[in-house]
């Protein structure tokens, strides 16, 4: 009996200390949901001093290129990107003559990769991640910012934080300041 009780506490010590040093479930490792790309999905975004006027980006219509299924995204049609998105979360560009991974959400956090346009325009693009982003009584949690520059071109930087279920709660550059106002989906 004596050996039996010294068992359990043994085994109820382990535990009890064990528990400390487990890692927390991180939040956001699966990004398949951060930027939803389905048909008639909107975003109400507005400029800095301007709420007012509002932009709305939706997903349009889709495109297959390549037995890839693409969503046209924008507040133009004519002006919209293609973008799919594969099984971690990582979207993709479609230009005229290539593919692009475009919003690497596999990437680690504080790490970076680059997305080359031409042979003279090369992205550097950093990744952010678990961010909380607030302005105006918006609050998002679990962000991921993607931070696109060209070091050799001036006023081509552009920004892009991402929030789960969601997408693209602000678009920032040098010509462009849109904030998140609502969505629908």
């Amino acid at each position: 009996m004596k050996t039996g009780c010294v068992l359990f506490l043994f085994v109820l010590m382990v535990f009890i200390i064990n528990c400390d040093k487990d890692e927390p479930t991180q939040p956001g490792t699966d990004y398949s949901n951060y930027f939803p790309l389905e048909i008639d999905n909107k975003w109400y975004y507005y400029h800095v001093g301007v709420p007012d006027a509002l932009v709305i980006y939706r997903i349009w219509d889709t495109a297959t290129y390549d037995n890839k299924i693409y969503s046209l995204f924008g507040n133009k049609v004519e002006s919209s990107d293609l973008f799919r998105k594969d099984d971690k979360g990582n979207i993709y560009k479609k230009r005229p003559d290539k593919e692009l991974l475009w919003f690497a959400f596999s990437e680690d956090h504080g790490g970076s990769y680059e997305v080359k346009l031409s042979d003279k325009f090369i992205y550097t693009v950093k990744v952010e991640k678990s961010l909380t982003i607030e302005y105006d009584g918006h609050k998002y949690v679990d962000c991921v910012r993607f931070t696109f520059d060209a070091p050799n071109i001036k006023d081509e930087e552009m920004v892009y934080v991402f929030a789960p279920d969601v997408g693209i709660v602000q678009m920032l550059g040098a010509w462009v300041s849109l904030y998140l106002d609502s969505y629908e989906f």
